[in-house]
C-alpha cells in the first residue's frame, strides 16, 4: 500500500488530511493492542462502500493486515465474537477516530515496507543477481 493510497483513505474517512493523526497519538481503546486492531478490522469495510475501485481494494488489504496482526499476536482470539462486541460498542465518532488511527498505522507500515523494498532492490543491484519468484507457493 502506497503513501498516496493511505492519504486518500485518510481523506475519505476523516474529511481532511490536515486532521490526520499519528498512530502513537491515539491509544487503542481500553489500552489493549488487540482491541485497537479489532477496531481497525471494523473500520476496514467502510472503504468497501466507496465508488472508487482502489478504495474497495484497500478495504480488503486493510482488513487482512489487521487480522494478520491479531492472528500473529493472539491466535486463540475468537475474532467473530470480539469483532461483534466492538461493532456494538463503537459510535460514529469512534469510527472516525479509529479510521484516522488505523490509517496512520497503515501509513507507517507502508513506509516501512517501502524502505525494506529499497534495501532489497539495492542489494540485488549491488550483487548483480535479480531475485526470482519461487516456482510455486506450495512447497513439496
Amino acid at each position: 500500500m502506497t503513501r498516496l493510497q493511505i492519504a486518500i483513505v485518510l481523506t475519505l474517512l476523516a474529511g481532511s488530511p490536515a486532521t490526520a493523526v499519528k498512530a502513537a497519538d491515539v491509544a487503542p481503546a481500553a489500552g489493549d493492542a488487540n482491541v485497537g486492531d479489532v477496531r481497525c478490522v471494523v473500520v476496514a469495510p467502510s472503504l468497501a462502500k466507496s465508488p472508487d475501485p482502489r478504495m474497495r481494494s484497500l478495504a480488503t488489504t486493510s482488513g487482512l493486515y489487521f487480522i494478520g496482526r491479531l492472528d500473529g499476536r493472539a491466535p486463540e482470539l475468537n475474532l467473530p465474537v470480539v469483532i461483534a462486541e466492538q461493532v456494538k460498542s463503537m459510535s460514529a465518532d469512534d469510527l472516525r477516530r479509529e479510521a484516522q488511527r488505523c490509517g496512520a498505522v497503515l501509513l507507517a507500515q507502508g513506509a516501512r515496507l517501502e524502505a525494506i523494498g529499497a534495501v532489497l532492490q539495492k542489494s540485488a543491484r549491488d550483487s548483480g543477481v535479480a531475485p526470482s519468484p519461487p516456482a510455486s507457493l506450495n512447497p513439496k
